[in-house]
């Protein structure tokens, strides 16, 4: 696999990064009584209920084959916070609940990475790449979590609109799950040599 190869795949990696984000932020919101992210289908893990075809798809690619850092979003997901009974908490935990989440998957892809390493990842081709591609999954969801945690647009998490009624549903301020990403492409070329 070439390096241009590896770097397309990991681009990849995005894209469950961000459905996951989404979907965390709405079953916290549903979990605090809020159905609006329910009833609107995004708490599905279909990614084509979340992706946003510039944000998720084009925009990334194309900022990808120029070199530059890569960024990418997709649709944000609605709430409603008045279903909530205290606003203030429920919208800080429904607004953590996507790093949270990239959390939890970046945890995932470091035992990943540990248990290709420890099962060979130096003299085995197949190991090697798995170990990579994990170091690039965990990449992504640190890079997304601590973007959204960035108290400045166009940061998702810092904050959630207020609404007066419950019959409005009401979107997070502004309105996407998005990240600058940098290929892991690099990385394929300075993989220890594995043995056949």
């Amino acid at each position: 696999m070439t390096s241009a190869a590896f770097g397309l795949l990991t681009l990849g990696l995005l894209v469950p990064s961000i459905v996951l984000h989404e979907v965390a932020h709405g079953w916290v919101s549903l979990r605090l009584g809020d159905p609006t992210a329910r009833n609107a289908g995004r708490l599905s893990l279909n990614p084509l209920r979340h992706l946003d075809l510039f944000g998720t798809v084009l925009l990334p690619l194309m900022l990808w084959s120029s070199g530059a850092p890569v960024f990418g979003y997709a649709k944000p997901v609605p709430i409603n916070p008045a279903y909530y009974r205290d606003v203030r908490r429920g919208q800080l935990r429904t607004s953590l609940a996507g790093p949270a989440a990239n959390l939890l998957l970046a945890g995932a892809g470091s035992a990943a990475a540990w248990l290709a390493w420890t099962l060979g990842a130096p003299d085995c081709r197949p190991l090697a790449w798995a170990w990579l591609f994990a170091g690039a999954f965990v990449e992504v969801n640190l890079v997304l979590m601590f973007f959204n945690l960035i108290p400045i647009p166009p940061s998702t998490d810092r904050a959630l609109s207020r609404c007066s009624s419950r019959t409005r549903p009401y979107l997070r301020t502004t309105g996407s799950s998005g990240m600058p990403f940098r290929s892991c492409s690099r990385c394929a070329g300075a993989s220890r040599p594995c043995r056949e």
